[in-house]
């Protein structure tokens, strides 16, 4: 019985640790806010996964950002 907890929580923290590692990227859109939880995603991925949950078009315009 004593051992059951901590091996217990042991299997729930690696449950967590995968679900984080498989999921980089959650972006959410509600009431016209946008949560955006992202590491180590390129630009690029961050503006696919909006324009697939959101319902938008994305057009490419290579001369809005300039770096300075």
């Amino acid at each position: 019985m004593f051992f059951r907890v901590p091996l217990l929580a042991g299997a729930l923290f690696g449950v967590a640790v995968l679900a984080a590692a498989q999921a980089p990227l959650q972006l959410q859109i509600s009431n016209g806010r946008v949560t955006l939880h992202a590491q180590n995603v390129p630009v690029r991925t961050i503006l696919a996964e909006w324009s697939k949950v959101g319902g938008t078009r994305i057009m490419k315009a290579p001369n809005i950002i300039t770096a300075k």
